[in-house]
């Protein structure tokens, strides 16, 4: 397998294998996890998507040695995190405390990351270096959780000689 199906598959697992603590802490599992694509930012066109959704967006990989056979990457990986805005988040609304549960998702789902080793995955480390809420899209919440992740890829040799 290489890298970049192993970082993906290594994410949907950690999602999968932890929707029932998203229950118990008052949060949906995740409905949709898909490769960022700019789904949210083009919902109109021909995107569609469930909700909560949440993308992966990786960047370029800066590789070194690492063993005689596996080489070290350091990169940056942003977890789009994408829910629908169905509820009224003025202070006198009966649905605030609604619209606080989901001010606190993107949090539930970046504590099954930050400071996550990834043990039997490719991940050696991945740490949260920034947010941003995305406040460009009707009737979505967008945040976008960035870390910064050390993986180690095996070698492959399956060139033809």
């Amino acid at each position: 397998m290489y890298i970049e199906r192993e970082i993906y598959s290594a994410i949907e697992q950690r999602i999968t294998d932890n929707s029932n603590w998203l229950l118990t802490n008052g949060a949906k599992p995740v409905a949709d996890y898909q490769w960022y694509n700019k789904q949210y930012e083009e919902q109109e066109n021909d995107l569609p998507f469930t909700r909560p959704a949440v993308f992966l967006e990786m960047s370029d990989i800066a590789w070194e040695h690492h063993t005689a056979f596996s080489r070290k990457g350091i990169l940056r990986i942003a977890l789009h995190i994408v829910q629908d805005l169905y509820v009224d988040g003025r202070r006198e609304s009966p649905q605030n405390d609604d619209f606080k549960i989901q001010l606190d998702y993107p949090y539930l789902i970046n504590e099954l990351f930050d400071s996550w080793k990834g043990a039997g995955t490719c991940f050696k480390r991945m740490v949260l270096i920034g947010t941003r809420t995305d406040h460009d899209n009707n009737n979505l919440m967008a945040h976008v959780f960035t870390y910064s992740a050390e993986v180690v890829s095996k070698k492959s040799n399956n060139a033809p000689s």
